[in-house]
């Protein structure tokens, strides 16, 4: 993606829009808008664009409706977002029905595979948790890693939760995306590297969905999953990098999906953080023109903290009335203890495997406890550093309050800002272009 390029509005970004709409529509007029007329609606909706499409194949019958193409175009543009706003209302209404539904005894033969499938992956992360404590990982530090490695965060107690809040990186100990994309990664390196390779994606993601079948399908994993699987789609079709575009499209098929997600604060929270990291990230990373890589590097980790705290710093606090001050520090902690703490438990299950063959079972054992002593170690230096950065003066600004008015103008001033920083960074490469294109020798 050209860093300079201001990021088009797509169709696809457009008919995002109309689908939330259509949402947030359906649900709060459910009592009076049922699933029936939603449909009527709908079906309304497809027949007045099959009757557009037809005028458009036919040019005798488009020369008695219409004089200019563009009235056309502007009608097919209108019909296919009434189609979208009816199918999402009526998708809602759908759902709607299904939750309002009685409830019902369901023996163990009549679960559906997925069901059976939970329950079974619960059974054998409990095996796995146990195998945690043989090697004497216990307390907070068993509690933080079965929160961020096996998506259980019920060991953890409230003053480690607070801890984690107050500096700011609570969001690590919910399985999301940053947990699933370096799942993803780890098995690109172990697969030899290739983004590209068709092989190798295809068998990373089928690790991905395998581990997050393991920690039980949590939605917030399922929607991580989900959005890495559409953009590795886009990768081996040879398409630019994740873009806005990719991210709409990955938004509606989960609404289209369940449109409950729209409502549901991580779902939020997720694709404002990576809409936000797309659209801030690379204005802000030119903004320095060292070329030294140490320093690109960590200018480049700060950048994307700072792209993901702009898009989401007003919905946390329009949710939570908090504000972490220094969770772009503890972001320099926080990412590379997650990457360290979620390879060192893979590579725990992966040698799992060797305590069952009698020949290599006293190797496998050996190699565990002190894999589970390195991970032990590095957990209690992370949860020691977040615990007093929480202790410290300013940590963070609590009791705010915001309506969703004010939400809404806080959004469209970080709009705002970054179409100014856009044309700063443009008019600042103009003219180091300009400098360097007359500099003098000296």
């Amino acid at each position: 993606m050209d860093r300079n390029k201001r990021l088009p509005v797509t169709p696809l970004m457009f008919f995002s829009l109309i689908l939330s709409l259509s949402i947030i529509t359906a649900r709060y007029s459910y009592d009076y808008f049922s699933t029936r007329y939603w449909l009527i609606a709908a079906i309304i909706a497809i027949a007045l664009a099959g009757c557009c499409y037809v005028l458009n194949e036919n040019r005798q019958l488009f020369r008695l409706f219409f004089r200019k193409i563009k009235q056309l175009v502007l009608l097919q543009s209108f019909l296919l977002s009434l189609c979208l706003f009816c199918l999402g209302g009526f998708i809602t209404s759908h759902h709607i029905d299904k939750t309002k539904a009685p409830g019902s005894i369901m023996t163990y033969q009549s679960l559906s595979p997925i069901d059976r499938t939970i329950l079974a992956s619960r059974s054998f992360r409990q095996q796995q948790e146990q195998q945690l404590h043989t090697y004497h990982i216990d307390g907070q530090d068993f509690a933080v890693i079965s929160a961020m490695a096996m998506g259980d965060k019920g060991s953890l107690d409230r003053e480690t939760k607070e801890s984690f809040s107050i500096s700011g990186t609570s969001h690590i100990l919910a399985v999301s995306g940053l947990h699933i994309g370096i799942i993803f990664q780890l098995f690109v390196i172990l697969l030899g590297g290739k983004r590209r390779s068709r092989p190798t994606i295809a068998l990373s993601l089928v690790a991905v969905w395998a581990y997050v079948v393991f920690i039980g399908f949590p939605p917030s994993a399922v929607r991580s999953a989900s959005m890495l699987s559409i953009y590795s789609f886009c990768l081996l079709s040879l398409r630019p990098d994740l873009s806005l575009n990719t991210l709409a499209l990955a938004y509606v098929i989960m609404l289209f999906l369940n449109p409950f997600h729209l409502f549901d604060i991580s779902f939020q929270m997720s694709f404002l953080s990576v809409a936000s990291i797309l659209m801030f990230y690379p204005p802000l990373f030119d903004l320095l023109k060292s070329h030294g890589k140490i320093i690109r590097s960590l200018w480049g980790l700060f950048s994307v903290s700072l792209a993901a705290q702009i898009g989401t710093l007003p919905l946390i606090v329009y949710y939570f009335g908090r504000i972490s001050c220094y969770s772009l520090l503890t972001s320099f902690i926080a990412i590379p203890a997650a990457t360290l703490i979620l390879y060192l438990c893979a590579l725990l299950l992966l040698l799992s495997p060797l305590t069952y063959i009698s020949s290599l079972a006293s190797v496998g054992i050996w190699l565990m406890q002190h894999i589970a002593a390195v991970l032990a170690s590095i957990t209690q230096a992370t949860h020691t550093a977040f615990r007093l950065t929480s202790l410290l003066p300013g940590a963070s600004i609590d009791h705010l309050h915001l309506s969703l008015l004010q939400l809404m103008l806080l959004y469209l001033a970080v709009v705002s800002g970054y179409l100014v920083l856009a044309k700063w960074n443009q008019i600042r490469e103009k003219i180091y272009k300009i400098r360097h294109s007359h500099a003098l020798p000296f």
